[in-house]
């Protein structure tokens, strides 16, 4: 009897839905028999609500396509100048890592003396210690040694080479923009010296407004840090900037064993930069460089040694530097490029 109900149910139902037209009433039997419809009215606005719903997502979409484009479109150019083509960072053939000026300005405020903090924390960057009486050191990357890696201000050779081991602890960080490291070969562009890599100290570009800083640093083992940095525009075409430091540091011994453990020494550094844009993409960069460092290690005062004299060992510095790099386009494909 229940099978007669319900195939009779199934007839109706179906009969029902042939009554009218297809258009009029969307139909469908579930499984126990009953029947749900809906009528033009609700599909009307059901399509209507999901026509309105797509436009919401295509507005949606074309607003963020638009503001992807916004972003790139504004999104800051660095170009690198480790390479020496002077390329944009992305369109490099080869690897080259940037530490920007947010970390840089971080490891200032922790050892405004030199950079040597500022590299020894890259991966595959090594500051090896070659004098501990005198505290040298030098930089060793992909574990080559420090000869073989080049160090460059502004893609200038202006510190030479690191045969004398002490160029890195004479270098503030307070004028640094960028830095760039080349972890492999580059001596097909800077010659010999450049066998294990590169790392390219790139200085801040002045701005429109006249700006300046000044760091102070003092230590519980008698050590201090003064540096200072200011930039302003000259002319319309022509802005400069000027860093200098003095830095002291007392010789200690700290095991109390008659020898100096931390090297002292007296160094003054002042470095002024001239930047030129000309009104047909050309621009000139120079810099002059000043140093001057007495640095002393070995006993302490009224220690001797088997032979009853005193052993001391000292460094002096001085280094004297001067770099240009002009740039100009030739026609549009080409640009002429000098440095000095």
């Amino acid at each position: 009897m229940a099978k007669t109900l319900n195939v009779t149910a199934l007839f109706i139902s179906l009969g029902v839905v042939a009554a009218y037209p297809a258009s009029t009433v969307q139909a469908a039997v579930q499984q126990d028999g009953s029947l749900v419809g809906t009528s033009d009215e609700t599909v009307s606005e059901q399509q209507h609500d999901e026509h309105e719903h797509h436009s919401d997502e295509s507005e949606h979409h074309d607003d963020e396509h638009h503001h992807d484009e916004h972003e790139h479109e504004t999104f800051e150019k660095i170009v690198v100048q480790a390479s020496r083509s002077g390329r944009i960072a992305d369109e490099q053939p080869i690897r080259v890592e940037l530490i920007n000026l947010e970390e840089i300005e971080e490891k200032a405020a922790m050892r405004p003396g030199n950079i040597s903090m500022l590299v020894a924390e890259t991966g595959g960057v090594r500051v090896q210690t070659t004098s501990p009486a005198l505290g040298s050191a030098n930089i060793r990357l992909q574990g080559l040694y420090g000869r073989y890696t080049q160090l460059l201000a502004d893609g200038l050779p202006l510190y030479g080479n690191q045969a004398a081991s002490i160029g890195l602890l004479q270098i503030p960080p307070t004028d640094l923009g960028r830095v760039e490291i080349i972890k492999g070969s580059a001596s097909s562009l800077y010659g010999g010296s450049a066998l294990g890599g590169v790392i390219n100290l790139v200085s801040r570009r002045p701005g429109d407004t006249l700006n300046g800083e000044a760091l102070l640093n003092i230590t519980s083992r008698d050590g201090q840090d003064f540096t200072t940095y200011i930039e302003a525009p000259l002319t319309k075409d022509m802005q400069g900037s000027v860093t200098g430091g003095a830095h002291h540091q007392a010789s200690t011994d700290i095991d109390k064993d008659g020898w100096i453990d931390l090297a002292g020494y007296e160094r003054y550094t002042l470095r002024p930069r001239l930047y030129w844009q000309g009104d047909n993409g050309q621009t000139l960069y120079s810099t002059i460089g000043v140093m001057s460092e007495r640095r002393s290690g070995g006993t302490v005062q009224g220690t001797t040694v088997s032979n009853g004299e005193a052993f001391t060992q000292t460094q002096d510095s001085d280094r004297l530097d001067a770099g240009l790099v002009f740039n100009m386009p030739v026609f549009d494909t080409l640009t002429l490029n000098t440095r000095a």
